[in-house]
């Protein structure tokens, strides 16, 4: 009977230690879940803040390329009216040079041949 009893008695505290044993590894295990969730919480909203700032950084990027963008084109329209502006500018030139060297020529082979006339500038020559 004292073997029964005593197989008893370390039968209950066993029972009792795994019991504890037991607890303590959900206890544990509990800890550990709560310090894992919580760094996945602060992770998470690590990530969400540089989300959000990379959003606003690509806003500001996209707004900076839409401007340079408008600012090219605004350039380019007003380059090619000046290059049409020289342009013209040349033709009026050349046509004006044209006009002064046939009035040139017809005044050298004119009977006053020491008149030189340039009216388009105004000077006139006489020889």
């Amino acid at each position: 009977e004292a073997l029964n009893e005593r197989v008893t008695v370390v039968a209950r505290e066993t029972k009792e230690e795994s019991q504890t044993s037991a607890n303590r590894m959900a206890s544990f295990t509990a800890s550990i879940l709560r310090e894992v969730r919580g760094n996945v919480e602060r992770e998470v909203k690590g990530i969400q803040n540089i989300h959000q700032e990379l959003h606003g950084a690509l806003d500001k990027y996209n707004n900076s390329i839409r401007y340079l963008q408008n600012t090219i084109d605004s350039i380019g329209s007003q380059v090619a009216a000046s290059f049409k502006q020289v342009h013209q500018d040349l033709e009026e030139a050349e046509a004006k040079r044209r006009r002064d060297r046939q009035t040139w020529q017809d005044r050298a082979h004119a009977p006053n041949a020491g008149l030189v006339l340039f009216p388009s500038v105004g000077v006139y020559f006489k020889g």
